[in-house]
């Protein structure tokens, strides 16, 4: 991912519940509003999810669904963000599904999220049509080439073969509503497969661009698409996250600190 949390802590590490890996640490999101408990080891939470919370649009009353919900980074930020949100999320790993309904109940967010366990690539197994937006931070990176690491559960974290990413986004567009919207970080370097992914299934294609420093080519970039809709692609602004001392630049700050929303619009 992009990098460490900038206002995460590491403390102590506890047992919890299911994990494979016992050893797990306690961090934080939105500058301590958020306590995380995740794995010590494999995939570890970045500002990935951060942002991609930030950039959901807010409405009153709608049913979110987080794709790959792991140990609920998004689903948490986003919950904490919006209260008017109910959220649910489904994760494959058995694991990770009792990690996130830990943080969730950590959070006192129980109320308002909640955790299924389903294996996206089998669309079968997610509701059909039910819910108003679909938020996701899918493995980035193409399964069938580059360096695999000896970690299993990182493996599955961060890779996704082109053919199982089309079937993602398949069970994305399912799950939506008609004119639904699919919100989504993802890497620079396989746009093209997520477009192709993308197909006909959705439209109206907003890209916001995030920066490592200005001048510097955008390694990630966040997607709104809705389902459905015919209206044109634009690409938006984007966010420029360091400053040449590499300290956050303010607009980062906000949102990565005080939980800012992102704004995709194109004034």
């Amino acid at each position: 991912m992009i990098c460490q949390p900038p206002s995460g802590c590491s403390m102590k590490p506890k047992n919890c519940g299911r994990m494979n890996d016992p050893e797990v640490t306690q961090d934080s999101l939105l500058d301590g509003k958020i306590v995380l408990q995740q794995p010590s080891r494999g995939y570890r939470t970045a500002i990935d999810s951060v942002l991609l919370a930030a950039a959901v649009e807010s409405s009153n009353g709608e049913q979110i669904t987080d794709f790959g919900v792991g140990a609920g980074a998004v689903s948490l930020c986003l919950a904490w963000r919006e209260p008017m949100f109910r959220i649910v999320g489904y994760e494959k790993s058995p694991e990770l599904a009792d990690l996130a309904r830990a943080n969730i109940s950590a959070n006192g967010l129980g109320d308002r999220v909640s955790i299924e366990e389903a294996d996206l690539l089998e669309s079968r197994q997610i509701p059909e049509g039910e819910f108003d937006q679909v938020v996701s931070n899918p493995p980035f990176y193409d399964a069938e080439t580059g360096t695999r690491s000896s970690d299993a559960g990182r493996n599955d974290a961060l890779r996704l073969s082109d053919h199982d990413l089309e079937l993602w986004i398949r069970t994305a567009a399912k799950a939506l509503r008609h004119h639904g919207c699919l919100s989504m970080i993802f890497s620079a370097e396989r746009v093209d497969v997520l477009f192709r992914s993308l197909g006909t299934r959705f439209g109206g294609l907003r890209l916001f661009p995030v920066w490592q420093r200005s001048g510097s080519p955008a390694k990630r970039f966040l997607l709104q698409a809705r389902k459905g809709s015919g209206a044109e692609s634009v690409i938006l602004p984007g966010l420029t996250l360091h400053q040449a001392d590499g300290a956050f630049t303010a607009a980062a700050e906000d949102v990565l600190r005080r939980g800012a929303a992102i704004k995709f619009r194109a004034s």
